[in-house]
């Protein structure tokens, strides 16, 4: 939630705080990531009731990579060409924001790729059939 207030003060202080469509991205994103807070906590109270963790790992991951996709994609349309540098432009800080949106790709392979994840939840979770397995002959 840090990273959405201190690109609404980016784009405050870049004039691109009038763009209504990013005011609204902002918003999406914030309501995203209480929603995953939620599901975080929900998730630990099943785990503590159960003693076994369940299948809102795979939901959260995979909701996470692509909230902070998000997130990163819509920091580079505001810093525009100051998303182009590692190193703080100036007085913008915005060097956080590149090296977020860097850090969003590899949480798209880590724990598991999405992929997977989408398929441990439509297996487990939804019930639907295995995908084949594909052999070479």
């Amino acid at each position: 939630m840090e990273l959405v207030r201190h690109l609404a003060g980016l784009a405050k202080r870049i004039d691109k705080w009038d763009d209504a469509g990013i005011r609204r991205e902002l918003g999406h994103l914030a309501a995203e990531l209480d929603a995953l807070w939620a599901l975080t906590k929900k998730n630990i109270s099943q785990a503590a009731r159960s003693g076994t963790p369940g299948l809102g790992g795979s939901i959260f991951k995979l909701h996470y990579a692509e909230t902070r996709h998000k997130l990163g994609d819509l920091a580079m349309r505001i810093l525009d060409r100051a998303s182009l540098s590692f190193d703080d432009i100036g007085e913008l800080a915005s060097g956080r924001h590149v090296e977020a949106e860097v850090h969003a790709i590899s949480l798209s392979i880590a724990a598991g790729t999405s992929q997977i994840q989408r398929n441990i939840i439509s297996e487990r979770l939804l019930g639907l059939p295995r995908e084949p397995t594909w052999t070479s002959s």
